[in-house]
This record gives structure tokens, C-alpha cells and sequence, in this order.
């Protein structure tokens, strides 16, 4: 399996060079980039597998939904944040308000 960075979207030559190295598995973070350069990286995959007989599946990893926090610190760039099982948190996003209990 390999995991493709953009540059294999306008890169062909290094897809099919992939594939007849032994890739067989072509995987796309869907964190990154947008649909049209993940067709892109799909299409390469699927010409270089026509063009060389070789099988090649395309895994698209899907990320979930991740928290993103800020923790106001004066002076500090990066703060930590110790959650126990049972502590209570409260998240705020403009008028939206939601309530966490750690389990």
C-alpha cells in the first residue's frame, strides 16, 4: 500500500513506476485535497493498471470528525489539557453550545 500525496495527481509516470514496483493498494487521505485531485489519482491508477496488467485497488481513507480546541494560555503557544474519567467539559461555537462527560 501506498499512500499518494498530491504530486501523484499530475504525476502518471510516477504511478505506473508504483505499480510495477509492487504497489497494490493505492491509498488517498481524504483529509487533504479536494475531489478533483483525488479523480486525478484515480485515473492515473486506473490507466497505469490497464497499461500494465497489473491490479490495483484505490482505498479511500474517510476521516472522522475530529476536535479542535484552543486552550487560552497567556504567553504559552502550545497547552495540555488533562481529562479524568467523569470530568465534564464544555465546548462553545458562537451560539451553539455542547457538554462532554469523558467516559
Amino acid at each position: 500500500m501506498v499512500t499518494f500525496d498530491n504530486s501523484y495527481a499530475d504525476d502518471y509516470g510516477a504511478v505506473k513506476d508504483l505499480l510495477e514496483s509492487g504497489m497494490s493498494i493505492a491509498r488517498i487521505n481524504c483529509s487533504h485535497d479536494d475531489a478533483s485531485t483525488w479523480l486525478k489519482m484515480i485515473e492515473h491508477v486506473k490507466m497505469a493498471s490497464v497499461g500494465t496488467g497489473l491490479r490495483c485497488k484505490v482505498y479511500m481513507d474517510l476521516a472522522g470528525p475530529k476536535i479542535r480546541t484552543f486552550l487560552p494560555r497567556k504567553g504559552a503557544k502550545k497547552a495540555k489539557l488533562r481529562v479524568d474519567e467523569g470530568d465534564t467539559s464544555t465546548f462553545l461555537k458562537s451560539e451553539i453550545q455542547a457538554e462532554i462527560v469523558w467516559i
